[in-house]
């Protein structure tokens, strides 16, 4: 009685306290699997939309805008309670706040929440190395972060990685494989993470913990549930089932209220976004204990507008939500028309009917027309019709336009009443279908079968429906095509050189081991030609550059990184502003667009592809821009003439650029890349020089022959201008003999000299000097070329810029 009592006091007295006290969620971690990624965030908020990819990698669309949680139920005496929320952190109300809810210890505070705002994430590659490690002698030799780190229920690590304990409570925590089923997570002893829907070992899988007890969301007006929801999203990687891409979604609801809740619902809402706003349209499946979302067009544009998604493009998807161990009880829709009563939520009431088959006034949904029909047969399932079949009800038989932006559906499962104390766990899928040569509508038709073997799978805990390809030797890790290890700019090289040559298809363009039949030839480095099909589609193409950008900087645990090489030569060329000197080294601090650095390439017959790292000083440098590259395009561009690496790291003062070349009968030389950057403010710089190398430039001969590049090395300045005049009688330099044919005698009297530099009219230093110098110096330009020239003296006045001839 006593801890009844304690707990009703903290479900009166705690939510005030935690809506004063909590911050909003911020943690955020990227779901993979073997044809998709996505967005998970902490709190309430489920997808931020996510993407799914074929092997062109190229389309940017997502098929959803945002997903959140649902629950509602009534306490014993009839009150309603309702925990919600729709696009979360995008419009700033947030219906769940991270952390689970403690059983009296209290009070919560904003340190509690920040501690558990975070989402545990372990890849299965992960988990197989950690059997693997334990299989082999009972003993984990080698520890895992990941698996140490996992917020399993008495796992004896967690203090010491995160500095906090976690809760000891028999609803347990992260699940796990509890090997001698003691109940406790100890994974020095061999347990490690799992889901309950599979034996099988997941892609991935992240773990979060939310509750509402501190919610502010403007469309609920009752007082929190004080429900805790644990969150486990989880991938399979099944070597090209439709498994591959679906995303699992488990929730388990904990009431941490001190009264029984009835009539307890939980639904998905979901903001579709399968396409441009006004062509999309929605259904369900109640067979399926699904919903969905499809076309009703086969083309849509990839550019949708502003403020808009990208499009599909031809023949997009369907994207279905499904209900894998309850039954949907219902689905609903609405849009954003204001003034209708199928419009959004609005309060707690209008939530609840959305979650119980009724329009936001509590009207019946009834089966004609748009479901707004109060005469109608009355129905729990909106457009329960099969859409290629007209005379079956569906938005497409009804001809229904929306008029209010993307439509947003509400599916909901029953989940009776649930005790103070008591668990339910609810397990969901996010199927997506886009098979190749199908369109709008026949995706629809597959998505009905691919329906039926989600659920046999689910039912057979996926023992048979995914085969798991476990790779332990010469693993194909898409994206590091040259085999060394991590995924980066370099890896355009091999693509380049052995571009239309194919093999064996394979699975999978995420980081991860995949495993792959050999191909009839190796690279010069001796790897398999296969490592060089990155997106695993048979054939090496400029498209494979995709999936090196996709995994970009993604490095096995044993990967060092090559020596720093800086050679000289004529093969790369750094020029500034302008096309001569003195005015080609000279950064504007108020003009970025004079700020411009070329890198050109002199012809060499036969080079196919280049990389190398551009690098600066650091301190300099606010941004950086291109013209060859936009954010939808980034870090890869592939247009008909050549393909484009581009990255930046600021901070590390360091550009990594890479170029390739489709057609060994053109050359592939000239500008390269022309880059415009802007200085921070004068007062921030830590000099008044910047310079800039070539580090480990290689090229790749289209016969997979390597070449080490030579390049030069080009400081630039940060005055405005250097300071110049033809006045003798006022010049404090003084050059003679000029012409000259090779001593250049350099006289400054009473004046000091940091550093002379001699510059050809190619924009290139090819003699330097560093001082201090005093009164004079003499420079040895024996060997230079006959030409007109450019002196630079770096003085206390600036710089002073005088012609130079040779003979």
């Amino acid at each position: 009685m006593m801890r009844i009592y304690s707990l009703f006091l903290l479900g009166l007295l705690l939510p005030a306290f935690l809506r004063a006290q909590c911050a909003p969620p911020e943690a955020e971690a990227l779901l993979f699997g073997n044809e998709m990624q996505a967005m998970i965030k902490s709190g309430g908020d489920g997808f931020w939309g996510f993407k799914f990819y074929d092997a062109a990698l190229f389309n940017q669309a997502s098929p959803l805008e945002s997903e959140a949680l649902w629950l509602g139920g009534k306490t014993p005496d009839g009150q309603l309670r309702v925990a919600a929320q729709t696009f979360g952190r995008k419009n700033g109300q947030h219906g769940y706040h991270p952390g689970p809810l403690p059983q009296g210890e209290g009070p919560l505070d904003s340190a509690y929440c920040a501690q558990w705002d975070r989402l545990w994430s372990v890849r299965g590659m992960d988990i197989q190395a950690h059997i693997a490690d334990f299989e082999d002698n009972g003993i984990i030799d080698e520890p895992i972060d990941a698996i140490l780190q996992w917020p399993a229920r008495g796992n004896p690590h967690f203090l010491e990685q995160f500095g906090f304990e976690l809760p000891e409570d028999e609803n347990g925590l992260a699940p796990f494989a509890d090997l001698d089923e003691d109940g406790w997570y100890e994974p020095m002893e061999g347990d490690y993470p799992s889901v309950e829907a599979t034996d099988a070992i997941p892609a991935q899988i992240i773990w979060t913990v939310f509750n509402d007890a501190q919610g502010q969301s403007s469309i609920v007006d009752t007082p929190p549930m004080n429900m805790e929801v644990q969150r486990t999203v989880w991938t399979l990687g099944c070597g090209g089932h439709p498994l591959d891409r679906t995303i699992f979604v488990d929730f388990k609801v904990i009431n941490r209220s001190p009264t029984t809740l009835d009539s307890m619902h939980l639904a998905i809402f979901n903001s579709f976004k399968i396409g441009c706003s006004l062509i999309e349209y929605v259904g369900s499946s109640p067979d399926h204990h699904a919903f969905f979302t499809y076309d009703w067009q086969n083309t849509q544009p990839v550019e949708c507008g502003q403020n808009e998604h990208p499009g599909f493009g031809e023949n997009p998807p369907v994207l279905a939500t499904v209900f894998l161990n309850h039954p949907m009880t219902s689905f609903t829709y609405h849009n954003l028309n204001k003034h209708s009563e199928k419009s959004r939520p609005k309060k707690s009431q209008h939530c609840f009917n959305y979650m119980t088959a009724r329009w936001r006034d509590g009207t019946p949904l009834t089966a004609i027309g748009d479901g707004y029909w109060g005469t109608a047969p009355v129905t729990s399932f909106a457009f329960y019709g099969n859409p290629n079949n007209l005379s079956e009800w569906s938005m497409r038989s009804e001809t229904i336009y929306n008029d209010y932006s993307n439509f947003k559906g509400v599916g909901s499962t029953w989940l009776g009443s649930l005790a103070p104390g008591e668990a339910k766990e609810v397990h969901t899928a996010r199927l997506y279908v886009r098979e190749p040569g199908l369109n709008h509508m026949e995706n629809v038709n597959a998505m009905y079968g691919q329906l039926d073997a989600l659920h046999e799978g689910y039912a057979d805990r996926f023992a048979t429906a995914c085969e798991q390809q476990i790779c332990e030797t010469d693993c194909v890790w898409p994206g590091d095509t040259n085999k060394d290890g991590i995924a980066n700019h370099y890896d355009l090289l091999p693509i380049a050189a052995w571009q239309g040559t194919t093999g064996p298809e394979r699975s999978g363009f995420f980081w991860a081991p995949q495993l792959a039949a050999p191909w009839s030839g190796t690279q010069v480095s001796g790897q398999n030609l296969k490592h060089a099909d990155a997106n695993g589609d048979g054939t090496i193409d400029l498209q494979d550059a995709r999936v090196c950008g996709l995994n970009l900087g993604k490095a096995l645990s044993d990967y060092i990184p090559p020596a720093a090489n800086y050679p000289s030569g004529p093969d790369l060329l750094i020029k500034g502003f302008g096309n001569a000197p003195p005015w080609s080294d000279v950064f504007n601090q108020n003009n970025q667009l004079a700020n411009k650095i070329n890198i050109d390439l002199r012809e060499i017959p036969g080079l196919a592809a280049l990389a190398f790292t551009l690098e600066f000083d650091t301190g300099y440098v606010k941004n950086i821009s291109t013209l060859y590259l936009d954010e939808d395009f980034f870090p890869i561009r592939i247009e008909p003439d050549r393909t484009l690496f581009y990255r930046e790291r600021i901070e590390e003062g360091a550009i990594d650029i890479a170029v390739a070349h489709p057609d060994e009968s053109v050359p592939l030389s000239g500008e390269i890349i022309r880059i415009f950057l802007s200085l921070l403010p004068e007062e921030d710089l830590p000099g008044d020089q910047v310079e800039f190398r070539i580090k480990n430039p290689w090229g790749i001969m289209f016969d997979g022959t390597y070449i080490l590049l030579g390049a030069n090395t080009r400081t630039f300045f940060t005055e405005e201008q250097p300071i110049s005049t033809d006045n003798e009688q006022i010049a404090p330099l003084h050059l003679f003999p000029n012409p000259t044919i090779g001593q250049l005698h350099v006289q400054f009297p009473g004046q000091q000299v940091e550093q002379l530099e001699v510059w050809n009219s190619t924009g290139q230093a090819v003699r330097r000097a560093q001082g201090p110098f005093h009164e004079q110096h003499t420079l040895d330009l024996s060997g230079l070329p006959a030409g007109l020239y450019t002196l630079r003296a770096r003085m206390e006045m600036g710089i002073w810029v005088e012609k130079v001839v040779m003979r």
